[in-house]
């Protein structure tokens, strides 16, 4: 993930340096291929700066910033830092970076020497390929996940935050409802964990020690973690090959008059 400093936005809208396309290149590498940033602190002064020096661009930097991810300048300000000291809207670009590990891309030579995840666009390209290869493959790319929906989460997080009504609160009662219209479940119960939700079911159905519940072995250990907290006995049914969800012609196999239940797993997106 990158944040545009400043001078890099307006060095592609104007081609006072020779660097337009070049620079353009590198914003449109950017937002294919990572998530492209600006930091709110950067929003007020930048509309300002371009509107009033470079106004006839004003408008496409208008439809550019629609295309950038706005990252929350965080409250946990250090003013006795040295990069505080020497220019306090830097400083917040780099707590903003910091806070979702993002680099700055920045031509300023005194923001350069002064922040560890500082890259010149001109050495930007070398630095993103050695990123990668140091890089491990994600297993999942949940950061990519979150700002998908980076706005509308941000938003509902902070009403939680503001309210501080962790427990049981309106935000709890509306999922569990929204939740109950999308399943068509008559209820909705949230818990605090899905080990939990297994548990709580399997108590529900009285399920006793010695009883056997058929799941199946390639899912988290929480599945068969939660049979064996009851006393219950797992059996495990094999998987079908092309979805890696129970096989469901296996199962009627491994019924016995002990089989109180059965546990289906949902894979990779894929309803068993």
């Amino acid at each position: 993930m990158y944040i545009f400093d400043n001078n890099f936005i307006i060095d592609i809208l104007v081609n006072k340096k020779g660097y337009k396309d070049r620079y353009f290149d590198i914003f449109l590498y950017c937002l294919k291929e990572h998530i492209a940033c600006i930091s709110t602190t950067q929003i007020g002064n930048l509309r300002y700066v371009i509107k009033k020096d470079y106004s006839d661009v004003y408008s496409i930097y208008l439809e550019l910033e629609k295309k950038l991810k706005i990252i929350k300048t965080p409250s946990y300000v250090d003013f006795d830092t040295q990069l505080a000291k020497n220019d306090i809207e830097d400083y917040m670009i780099e707590l903003s970076a910091k806070s979702i590990n993002a680099n700055i891309i920045t031509s300023d030579k005194k923001f350069l020497s002064q922040s560890d995840i500082t890259i010149h666009p001109e050495e930007f390209y070398v630095f993103d390929k050695n990123k990668k290869l140091e890089n491990n493959i994600d297993f999942a790319n949940l950061k990519k996940q979150y700002f998908m929906y980076q706005n509308e989460l941000e938003k509902e997080i902070d009403k939680v935050l503001n309210n501080a009504s962790y427990i049981m609160g309106d935000a709890v009662t509306k999922l569990e409802k929204n939740f109950e219209n999308f399943t068509g479940a008559k209820y909705a119960i949230t818990c605090s964990s899905g080990t939990d939700a297994l548990l709580l079911a399997m108590m529900a159905l009285d399920i006793k020690p010695d009883d056997e519940i058929i799941t199946t072995p390639f899912t988290f250990i929480a599945t068969a973690e939660t049979i064996a907290f009851l006393g219950a006995k797992p059996v495990f049914v094999d998987i079908d090959e092309k979805t890696y969800n129970i096989d469901v012609t296996k199962i009627e196999e491994k019924i016995t008059p002990k089989t109180k239940a059965i546990i289906a797993v949902s894979l990779y997106g894929q309803p068993c």
